[in-house]
């Protein structure tokens, strides 16, 4: 007696086809990869005499691809001061609810808890230039696919001398990066 079995005819190609996506859909992608990074930069100087405030100096915008997604910023500036500042330091903050996320108060001066001394604290020079990065895992549950949202460097000093960011005379420029990361 013979047994015959037929099978049905693929083809092979069209089957890898299937299965190459080109590029991966979101929901094949596994949590902590990246799904979208966004970089803002600006060369704008910005000049304050302020002393214990921060300005803000530069907006990033991004538009989230993932519900639940958490954002690594990154601030990446640079300046000059002069007239001794005494301290100074750069922070970012969430364009949602214009909250600080580097630190729970940027901006507070209380005994132990000087946030000013990012750079040149106690320092005798009266001028310098200045470098700063600042990397921060933004904490804020709700955002949704599709929002539209923003990040915003700052910087601020101690005591009122001339803070510059992307000062002119260096031909500088700051950076803020915005990466999204699959929760």
């Amino acid at each position: 007696m013979t047994v015959r079995i037929e099978k049905p005819e693929f083809n092979l190609r069209s089957k890898l086809n299937d299965l190459d996506f080109g590029v991966v859909p979101l929901q094949k992608i596994p949590p902590g990869s990246i799904v979208n990074v966004t970089v803002a930069t600006t060369s704008t100087q910005l000049l304050t005499t302020t002393a214990q405030d921060y300005v803000d100096f530069m907006t990033g915008y991004t538009t989230v691809k993932q519900t639940g997604s958490k954002f690594l910023v990154i601030l990446d500036a640079q300046g000059y001061y002069s007239n001794s500042p005494n301290g100074v330091n750069t922070g970012i903050k969430r364009g949602v609810d214009n909250a600080y996320i580097t630190l729970n108060n940027l901006a507070t001066n209380d005994f132990q808890e000087d946030q000013w001394m990012g750079l040149g604290h106690g320092n005798v020079l009266t001028s310098s230039s200045w470098s700063r990065t600042r990397i921060v895992l933004d904490p804020y549950p709700n955002y949704k696919a599709g929002d539209y949202i923003s990040y915003v460097g700052c910087a601020g000093q101690w005591a009122g001398g001339n803070l510059y960011v992307n000062y002119a005379g260096y031909e500088s420029k700051s950076t803020l990066t915005m990466v999204e990361i699959k929760q």
